[in-house]
């Protein structure tokens, strides 16, 4: 049984996978790198050998490691594991994946999203950013070379760039775009060649490609449904006991959009009260985050909202789009619940945190209620929303070949997760997610900055933050990776200090 558990997982693992690659982003291979800049491999480059080795470990970390785990267990305490009800619960996983749920998934289509600042202002903060980038040391065709997949900037034509301009601002191409669009996608183009000197030759180069993820097919490693039960359910079950046994939240659902939050009330009034906590997690729920809370939450009066994203947080559930609007409708209703449960129901002052892909939720906050003077201070980790028109996030993220045991981590467990997956290829809109320097602006801010960030340029970042966010407190931690401050208890303590202080 054992055999025929693992040869059938196997074969519709690989079947899937092969569909979704020869179909998809991953199938065209004449991109044309260069060395010159340092963009590492590309998926669409690796061999059959590396794609072989790919689902061996897929196999190994999403089926055998969780079966096997746990089967040892049940042999240790007297017990055999149901082999053949676990066989037919994962058959029955995979027919609902393959047949209603993935389907479901790619009849949605692409959730446009305009840009809130409208598309010429969008394209001019951008190339504000880049410009400022290359000014501490980005060079600019390093960026351009990276969002068309490490490509030689000499082989980028006119054309090609227009089209990259019109994809990237108004999620589709020239030829399906309005007039209007087209001049504009054309107007920002030569904005590009007029600002960094940039000459390309006329027409259009065909073996070359650049990032698209909007309208590339939907690419995911398929995973057991024991390993969603090990890793998602018990881990959020945990959480929520956490949560309310301890931390004495709730939990509540906006009204009007269906995401759902955390929240406690201030236990104290008057001069005494701390600042509330905004909380923004980043991929794969909460757990993580749990000692940091626990410093911040655990013996403390403060209120707290504690927005939760479903769409990455490997629960399947893509019902509630986390946009800007669905999330802003949520942080209001839990500000005015905040204000409710005071004595006075006075408006309360908070200071929001986000880690990672909460740094985009932090901006729309700053962006939204920064006038209102309810932000008492922003703390941003290794934030994806600062310089975000670069191209690394994605490049790192959606299409570089694993290198390090985080790249693989990276790419194994979160990025290639089902929600994960469609939630950057059809949900996520740099322009809407981009943190201004102007957002801080009077707004005391923490800026953690991991050395080893492989997703995040840290060492642009830093540079970029001194110069335009010259009254943030930045936090340079060394031999640390993206997310590495969840295991050191020294970077834990720092942020839960450096906010404690601002109360």
């Amino acid at each position: 049984s054992q055999v025929l558990f693992s040869a059938s997982r196997a074969i519709m693992a690989v079947w899937k996978d092969v569909r979704s690659v020869c179909g998809g982003p991953l199938s065209n291979k004449l991109a044309r790198r260069s060395a010159l800049y340092g963009w590492p491999q590309t998926l669409s480059e690796l061999s059959s050998a590396g794609w072989l080795c790919i689902h061996v470990l897929q196999i190994i970390l999403h089926y055998v490691l969780p079966y096997l785990v746990v089967s040892r267990m049940c042999l240790a305490a007297g017990f055999a594991f149901p082999w053949r009800v676990a066989l037919a619960v994962e058959l029955a996983f995979h027919v609902w994946l393959l047949m209603v749920r993935v389907p479901s998934l790619e009849k949605r289509g692409l959730q446009e999203e305009v840009p809130v600042s409208g598309a010429r202002q969008a394209w001019t903060d951008a190339m504000a950013s880049v410009k400022a980038a290359d000014a501490v040391g980005y060079p600019f065709l390093k960026f351009l070379s990276g969002w068309f997949l490490g490509a030689d900037p000499l082989q980028i034509r006119y054309d090609n760039l227009v089209e990259w301009v019109s994809c990237m601002v108004f999620a589709r191409e020239p030829h399906s775009v309005s007039v209007s669009q087209q001049q504009d996608a054309r107007a920002m183009a030569e904005d590009v060649c007029t600002t960094f000197g940039f000459k390309p030759a006329n027409g259009y180069n065909s073996d070359i490609r650049f990032q698209f993820f909007f309208r590339e097919p939907l690419f995911f490693l398929h995973r057991s449904c024991f390993q969603y039960i090990l890793t998602s359910m018990l881990p959020r079950l945990g959480v929520a006991c956490v949560f309310r046994v301890l931390f004495g939240l709730r939990r509540d659902c906006c009204k009007s959009t269906g995401v759902h939050y955390w929240w406690r009330a201030s236990s104290c009034s008057g001069a005494s009260q701390q600042s509330d906590l905004l909380f923004f997690h980043g991929l794969c729920g909460f757990t993580g985050y749990i000692p940091l809370l626990a410093g911040l939450l655990l013996g403390s009066s403060r209120g707290a909202i504690l927005v939760e994203t479903e769409d990455v947080s490997q629960c399947l559930n893509f019902e509630r789009p986390a946009s800007r609007a669905a999330i802003m409708e949520a942080v209001k209703e839990g500000l005015l619940k905040l204000k409710l449960a005071r004595e006075n129901q006075s408006q309360g002052r908070c200071i929001v945190l986000g880690h990672s892909l909460g740094s985009c939720a932090v901006a729309w906050v700053l962006d939204e209620l920064r006038a209102t003077n309810v932000i008492t201070g922003a703390v941003l980790i290794d934030p994806v929303s600062i310089l975000l028109p670069l191209p690394d996030v994605a490049f790192g993220f959606l299409y570089r070949v694993p290198r390090t045991a985080f790249d693989w981590l990276c790419f194994l467990w979160c990025s290639t997760e089902p929600g994960i997956s469609f939630y950057f290829r059809r949900r996520f809109f740099w322009y809407n997610n981009m943190l201004k320097p102007e957002h801080l602006e009077g707004v005391p801010t923490l800026l953690c900055i991991s050395a080893d960030d492989k997703l995040v340029p840290s060492e642009t970042v830093r540079a970029y933050a001194a110069n335009h966010m010259p009254k943030a407190d930045i936090r340079w931690w060394d031999a640390t990776e993206h997310t590495g401050f969840m295991g050191s208890p020294a970077c834990t303590r720092e942020v839960v200090r450096w906010i404690n202080l601002q109360t």
